[in-house]
């Protein structure tokens, strides 16, 4: 997988995380392509619908 979005995206693997926050930063040379709606947003819950009709549910657990 890693090999595909290297080739696809330009991913470069992080260097390292940083040990305060458990931050991971990941840069990419080209962006992805499509469209992105977020239909519900609060503290807790994402709900997004992607430019094919997928619609994703997120939780932030505690």
């Amino acid at each position: 997988m890693s090999v595909f979005l290297k080739l696809m995206f330009g991913l470069v693997p992080p260097k390292g995380m940083n040990t305060e926050t458990g931050e991971i930063s990941f840069t990419m040379k080209r962006s992805p392509k499509g469209r992105l709606e977020v239909l519900y947003l609060d503290e807790e819950l994402r709900i997004t619908l992607g430019e094919k009709g997928t619609i994703l549910v997120c939780e932030r657990l505690a």
